[in-house]
């Protein structure tokens, strides 16, 4: 019995076997086929690459336009809050300009809330 199965896969090997010519040229074929893909998939990376440079930079500036915006307004938005003297109002525009998350976290707060946020923030008690 084992005799029989060898000689089905011996048989089966022999089977799948071309001339050395036609077997090269398949190769070259399948080179030049897979050397064409890899250029394809090269080209494709390459622009998904760029894509993705693009959209950072476009995100990146939208992002410190944002800030930008907030750290601008800052000033003004701290002079609406009656409780604050003008060091405290003064030290705590130039503290929270500083921190993009305390910016962040200031302009989130309701109009009540900011006043105590900023004395405990200027208090170091955040």
């Amino acid at each position: 019995m084992r005799d029989d199965v060898d000689d089905s896969v011996s048989f089966s090997l022999a089977s799948r076997k071309h001339p050395k010519t036609s077997n090269s040229s398949s190769r070259r074929r399948r080179r030049n086929e897979d050397s064409k893909e890899l250029g394809e998939l090269k080209e494709l990376t390459t622009l998904i690459v760029a894509q993705m440079k693009d959209s950072s930079n476009v995100m990146s500036r939208a992002m410190g336009q944002e800030i930008n915006d907030k750290q601008v307004g800052l000033s003004e938005e701290l002079k609406k809050i009656s409780g604050l003297t003008t060091v405290e109002r003064l030290k705590a525009t130039t503290q929270i300009a500083c921190d993009s998350a305390a910016l962040n976290v200031f302009y989130s707060l309701c109009d009540e809330d900011r006043e105590t946020w900023v004395k405990i923030f200027l208090n170091r008690e955040i």
